[in-house]
């Protein structure tokens, strides 16, 4: 259902695209990179997310990504972009005061992100632009979530690694100041909608066995709004 989702909405990106680029003169393309940092954060609950206790919808939040706007015409930008979050925890604790034995947890998350967006451009002045259209994003996440003890009467060593896909698709409209020709400053405002596929669970003990669990749960979906800051650098 998420694959469909996602396949339709990146059809509709570029007939958008192929549309507004023909009705255009032709004109040199113009190409930069730019960085975009959210103004919200959800990124407490990375291990979690992957499990069936949590529906990880604040990972529907895409992080601090790079961004590679393709002006195609003067009033038609396309832009993909990228990111990466990656945390982790490492922890010690003695069961009792008084014992020997000592458990360690190790944690890891990862997120990446790849999106793809479609913008009518308009100039209000020279310096300035508005845009408005759609954001696609894909994400990708994982966690690893290790445990073991040392001393008399350990455990075994477990370690669970889950993994899960999610999309989010907004409708966006932001404005640029331009200091020169090449260089921009802006901010964004989206409302998004997306959803979390179902997490994959892999669980091994030191004893070497292994068992794969596919989590049967409902589909997660969450809608919210999103503002970001740009700083854009056009190379051509």
């Amino acid at each position: 259902m998420h694959r469909t989702i996602s396949t339709v909405c990146l059809g509709l990106l570029l007939m958008l695209a192929a549309s507004l680029a023909s009705a255009e003169e032709s004109e040199p393309m113009h190409l930069g990179l730019g960085l975009g940092m959210s103004a919200q954060s959800g990124w407490l609950s990375l291990f979690s997310a992957v499990s069936t206790d949590n529906n990880g919808s604040e990972l529907l939040l895409v992080p601090t990504s790079f961004y590679v706007p393709i002006n195609i015409t003067p009033s038609f930008r396309l832009e993909p972009s990228i990111g990466f979050y990656r945390t982790s925890n490492d922890a010690s604790t003695k069961l009792t005061p008084t014992s020997t034995t000592t458990s360690t947890s190790s944690e890891s998350g990862t997120l990446v992100a790849v999106g793809l967006g479609a913008f009518y451009v308009m100039k209000p002045a020279d310096a300035f632009r508005i845009y408005t259209g759609p954001r696609l994003d894909l994400l990708f996440i994982s966690s690893s979530d290790t445990t073991s003890q040392t001393g008399v009467g350990a455990s075994p060593t477990v370690t669970d690694t889950s993994s899960r896909n999610g999309w989010t698709i907004s409708g966006a409209v932001g404005g640029e100041y331009y200091p020169i020709s090449r260089l921009s400053f802006g901010a964004e405002a989206a409302l998004g909608f997306g959803g979390l596929g179902t997490p994959s669970t892999t669980s091994t003990s030191s004893g070497g066995s292994a068992s794969t669990a596919s989590v049967s749960t409902s589909t997660n979906t969450t809608i919210r709004t999103v503002g970001t800051l740009f700083v854009r650098i056009f190379f051509f």
